[in-house]
């Protein structure tokens, strides 16, 4: 276990030297102002995929339950989008004939 110990005390240790070179390295080549509008993009997009993860795994556990009901649910399923597919169709003809006969 000691042994261990050292290993991970080490492994911190140049960590902290690389943060402390990141630093280093930002500083002498951005603006402190860019960093803090690179800080405040980071935050953003990690926040937008944190939002994004989730809504995936919703999206994944919602599917899991339709895949639970089976090849009867999809077949059903599939007749729903024909049916409303030939309604949009046929609601989008009487508009048309409804706009052509007023003119």
């Amino acid at each position: 276990i000691p042994c261990y110990r050292y290993e991970r005390e080490e492994f911190w240790r140049s960590r902290r030297c690389d943060g402390t070179e990141m630093v280093e390295i930002q500083l002498d080549t951005y603006t402190t102002e860019t960093i803090s509008a690179h800080r405040k993009i980071r935050e953003k997009l990690g926040s937008e995929l944190k939002a994004s993860k989730e809504e995936k795994q919703a999206a994944e556990l919602s599917l899991s339950s339709f895949e639970i009901l089976g090849r009867e649910f999809q077949t059903l399923a599939d007749e729903y989008c024909r049916l409303r597919q030939e309604i949009d169709v046929k609601t989008w003809a009487m508009k048309e004939l409804t706009q052509n006969n007023d003119a």
